[in-house]
């Protein structure tokens, strides 16, 4: 008996939760931090994490790629830090829109980097031609030297080590934060797991998606699409995105709240409205007669 109304018990409460989650200040924020966590992801925040190394390559840098990983990662190191004590002193919205806008230019300029990036020239060989294998072995490599000499190998590790630095401060780590803070008690454990699992989703096919995105975009249309991903997550961030440091669970709910009551108030005042104006319409038509 103790067991199974225990297992009751469990069951309402799961059911309470679910139905709770169908009131404004539970939907709303849960709609939001999906797509938090949606442009979060698709921003490349995590697939520069996985294949730092592959990316650091067809950025077509002079410097050894593992070398660069290492700054990468301690770049985040460093930022992950600081994102903390900025997001306090600034609030989650203005950190999170510094990070996007950040994260765009950072790679919409990497792009247009590797689109300038003059082509090395692919020698064919032919073996039974010794004179001809001396010019075009001579030929590659001048074309090579005149490549890495008028792109200069510092600025895409700058602009790579610029995203990292920007996508610390705010979009790697303030949606995980933010679960804890937007979310009703009734409904957070719930709402968190739903929210982890999507991101969680999201995550595994933008990370299986890059080598696909990578063949079909090429290197310029592939950081094009994480900037431009980017620059969306900014201005959801500027339009949806709500402010909760220095805020109670409970104000932010009730701002969620008041917005549906709101906009029920002006859509029932629309509906008194219309009923009423067949009774105008047929009132004036009276008095004129």
């Amino acid at each position: 008996n103790q067991r199974f109304n225990s297992s009751k018990k469990k069951s309402m409460s799961l059911m309470n939760s679910i139905r709770s989650l169908s009131k404004p200040e539970a939907f709303k924020p849960l709609i939001v931090m999906i797509f938090f966590f949606f442009f979060q992801q698709v921003s490349g925040t995590f697939v520069i994490i996985f294949y730092a190394v592959d990316i650091v390559k067809i950025t077509n840098v002079a410097i050894d790629p593992f070398v660069v990983t290492v700054f990468i990662g301690v770049t985040r190191l460093f930022f992950t830090f600081l994102s903390a004590w900025m997001s306090k002193a600034l609030g989650r919205r203005p950190s999170a829109l510094i990070s996007g806008i950040g994260m765009t230019i950072s790679f919409l300029a990497l792009s247009l980097n590797v689109f300038i990036q003059p082509e090395e020239v692919t020698a064919r060989v032919l073996a039974d031609n010794t004179t001809q294998l001396n010019i075009t072995e001579t030929l590659t490599n001048f074309t090579s030297e005149q490549s890495f000499s008028s792109a200069s190998p510092i600025v895409p590790i700058v602009l790579l080590l610029s995203y990292v630095l920007f996508g610390t401060l705010g979009f790697l780590t303030l949606p995980w934060s933010m679960i804890g803070e937007v979310y009703p008690d009734r409904v957070r454990g719930i709402a968190s797991g739903i929210t982890t699992s999507v991101a969680y989703v999201i995550n595994f096919l933008t990370i299986k998606l890059y080598p696909t995105m990578k063949d079909v975009l090429g290197a310029s249309g592939l950081f094009s699409f994480y900037g431009g991903m980017s620059l969306l997550g900014s201005i959801f961030v500027l339009i949806f995105l709500p402010e909760t440091e220095g805020k109670t669970l409970k104000e932010i709910g009730e701002k969620y709240a008041r917005k549906s009551k709101k906009l029920g108030q002006e859509e029932e005042e629309t509906k008194l409205q219309n009923d009423r104006l067949p009774t105008i319409v047929k009132t004036q038509r009276q008095n004129s007669k």
